[in-house]
């Protein structure tokens, strides 16, 4: 548990709330569906969160270019290239794992 604590402190809040977003629209990738609900609740997984998707995934790559600069940056501090080194890989992960659960759903809407 006291990993998990210290990466928490290591990562920041802002970090941790875009890594939870992330897995949040990744849970949510499979009730998508093929068609758009136009009432009810059913417009969450069905039109805002396909349309947030893009949006995550570019704040995530930003994050991972923001980090590798802070890293490039921290000559000498072995400490802070090891954290931002930890971060560029954490980014990395939650972009392939929603990527990977979000594909059949937007090739689904291209296919012709």
């Amino acid at each position: 548990m006291s990993l998990f604590v210290d990466y928490f402190k290591k990562a920041g809040v802002l970090r941790i709330m875009l890594a939870l977003l992330a897995i949040t629209v990744t849970v949510t990738a499979p009730f998508a569906g093929e068609h758009a609900v136009k009432e009810g609740w059913a417009i969450v997984p069905t039109i805002i969160v396909p349309a947030t998707v893009p949006i995550i995934f570019f704040v995530i790559w930003l994050d991972v270019l923001m980090a590798s600069v802070f890293r490039a940056d921290a000559v000498g501090d072995e400490v802070k290239r090891q954290r931002f080194a930890t971060i560029v890989k954490l980014d990395v992960v939650l972009v392939s794992v929603m990527t990977l659960s979000w594909l059949p759903y937007f090739y689904s809407i291209v296919a012709i």
